[in-house]
């Protein structure tokens, strides 16, 4: 009940408008596979050109090896999941979940077998007689999934599935879903805008921008190593600022921050063009160090004054000057007893060079 699916050269235009440019990929038997992006970036109209619900202007979509870039969606064996459940109210959830088999002409009694394995799937076995107006949202959104597991297609395709739910019961789906994923095997491809959801749900991750693939791996490789500022800065927080290049080294720069503090930053482009370049840390690679500490040399130290800070229960965040108009958060947990600190004390940070990303691209939105 898996299957592979793969993108070649994938394009759609509308009207003065490129949606999806030439986008290639491949996507494994059984993987958790997310497009992430923001809205205009072409992650649904890629899953409907899958679904075979838009036609592409050009490329290929092969399932399982065979090109359906031109078959009607009926004869896709995909099954689909919507952000509104798209569930029929008049119908009972039997009823709703039946209804693909029905259209398959499947037996009455095939149909009641796999209803009642859809519903066990889902953990709804008693819900078979309800109406979709008597089940919560995270109840809904597990009978669409049991609507669309029903005929057991080779591909489940979830387009923002959790857009309306609150944020307690979307982060409790979020691991459901996974854990249903998990234990059956399907291939899925989920669309989505939250990087969160992303990172917590997805084997790997497809970041689309402007209808091209941005970059493509796991929720850690995106994460940490970001092959772009985009990226950097769309996956997570990251404090993004310019430096002063003063040495370039095959594996690191030696940068300088406005106010004459020099530190090492991990080289990410080939070429590096022009006296500055943009770096990237993410807030949490910081560590506050004691009057008293010393670090290694493959750490940068940081002196800086607290502008500001947030207290988040679990951690907190300091907005720290480092250098002439160069404020970075930092994100530290708040361990007990809590170390106190406020606005306009000096702290010292301390931050691997690793860690610190460059890249020769400016950050445009």
């Amino acid at each position: 009940m898996s299957g592979s699916v793969v993108l070649k050269g994938l394009v759609k235009t509308y009207p003065g408008v490129v949606a999806v440019d030439h986008l290639s990929m491949d996507i494994r038997e059984g993987e958790f596979m997310t497009f992430l992006g923001a809205s205009g970036s072409g992650k649904t109209t890629t899953l409907s050109m899958i679904a075979g619900l838009t036609l592409p202007t050009s490329g290929e979509i092969l399932l399982n090896g065979q090109d359906v870039t031109f078959i009607p969606p009926h004869k896709r064996n995909i099954g689909m999941v919507f952000q509104n459940y798209a569930l029929f109210p008049h119908m009972t959830v039997y009823e709703n979940i039946a209804f693909p088999l029905k259209m398959h002409k499947v037996s009455k009694e095939e149909i009641a077998k796999r209803v009642t394995q859809a519903l066990h799937m889902v953990q709804l076995p008693q819900h078979g007689d309800r109406y979709p107006s008597q089940l919560s949202g995270g109840q809904q959104q597990r009978i669409a999934l049991a609507r669309a597991l029903s005929f057991e297609p080779g591909l489940i395709l979830m387009d923002e599935p959790l857009g309306a739910l609150d944020k307690k019961l979307r982060q409790h789906m979020q691991i459901e879903i996974k854990h249903i994923q998990e234990d059956l095997g399907f291939t899925t491809i989920y669309v989505t805008h939250d990087q969160e959801e992303a990172l917590t749900m997805s084997d790997r991750i497809a970041v689309l921008r402007d209808g091209k693939l941005e970059q493509l791996g796991t929720p850690e490789e995106l994460y940490e190593e970001p092959k772009t500022l985009y990226v950097a800065d769309f996956i997570g927080e990251s404090n993004i600022f310019k430096a002063d290049v003063l040495e370039v080294g095959e594996e690191r720069l030696k940068l300088q921050l406005p106010g004459g503090r020099s530190f090492y930053a991990l080289r990410c482009s080939e070429t590096v063009e022009g006296p500055e370049v943009s770096v990237a840390i993410r807030p949490e690679k910081f560590r506050v160090l004691s009057a008293s500490e010393t670090v290694s040399e493959e750490y940068n130290v940081f002196e800086g004054i607290i502008k500001e800070v947030i207290y988040f229960g679990e951690s907190s965040k300091y907005s720290v000057e480092i250098g002439k108009d160069v404020i970075i958060i930092v994100k530290q947990p708040n361990f007990y007893p809590a170390t106190k600190v406020g606005v306009g004390d000096q702290l010292t940070l301390s931050v691997h060079w690793r860690s610190c990303r460059t890249y020769c691209e400016g950050l445009s939105l």
